[in-house]
Order: C-alpha cells, then structure tokens, then sequence
C-alpha cells in the first residue's frame, strides 16, 4: 500500500475511484452519474488545478482507498474554501484504518502545499473525525442528509 497522487494519466485508477463513489452513493445526486464523476475526477487531478486527488493502492494497483482535497465543496460555510471530501475505503479493504492513515497522509501533503484550514462534512463519521482532531463547526442538511460540518 502507499499513498498517490493521482494524475489524468492514471486512468485505471481514475476508473476504479468514479466506480467506487458511484457504487457507496449512487442513491445521491452527485455520485448518480459515472461519467460525470470521471470527468469531476480528472478535472481534479489536471495539472492547473490546485484540488488533490488521492489514493492508495495495492501492488497489483488495485484501489484501496480514495480521498481529496476540493475547492468550494459547499457554499455558505463562512471562510471555508478547503474541503476534504470523497473519503472511501473499498469495502475489501475496510477494517485496516486505511481510511484514517489515507486522510492524515493527505492532510499533510496538502497543508504543506496550502496550508490553509481543511473543511469536511460527515452524516455519521463525526467521532472518528473528532479523535483525528477535526474540531465541529455546525450541523446542516446536504444532500437531503443530516452532516456536521467539521475543521481542522
């Protein structure tokens, strides 16, 4: 396993991700559409774009877990540019805090390149971010979901 930057040329992986999101949440809007995530991702990943995308993979190259940094992911949080968001562990590989180990690597690199506060928001994933550090920020709806909004 080891942590990736994926770039428009890793098209196996950038594959592999939009067919995990879609799958976990396909039920909501934003991950109803393959080929909208596909083209989401690799605009992420191009080169003249500041938003991450990354993951880990096995050996064979196969994903393992996937997350980002985004730009605006939601509007109306007050300061809050920086997103991390898409967070997936493939369910084969749940059980391992590869999730956990995958967001903290990522949150590195991008503090080191940005260093900015990082933003999320989780329907149910609040205590496992709090024990990372990432500190509450408010409650809201997205995506027809009860989140809390969360900053580190």
């Amino acid at each position: 396993m080891h942590f990736i930057v994926v770039t428009p040329q890793d098209t196996q992986l950038i594959e592999q991700i939009s067919s995990a999101l879609h799958h976990e949440w396909r039920h909501l809007p934003p991950w109803e559409n393959i080929s909208a995530i596909r083209m989401r991702l690799i605009e992420r990943c191009s080169h003249d774009n500041p938003q991450i995308l990354s993951c880990y993979a096995d050996k064979n190259g196969n994903l393992l877990a996937t997350a980002s940094t985004i730009l605006h992911e939601l509007t109306g949080v007050h300061q809050a540019t920086w997103w991390l968001g898409e967070v997936l562990t493939v369910p084969e590989a749940r059980g391992h805090k590869m999730g956990s180990k995958l967001i903290e690597e990522l949150y590195n690199y991008y503090h080191n390149l940005i260093g900015q506060s990082l933003y999320l928001y989780t329907p149910d994933m609040q205590q496992l971010y709090r024990r990372m550090g990432w500190k509450d920020v408010e409650e809201r709806i997205v995506n027809h979901e009860q989140v809390t909004v969360m900053k580190r």
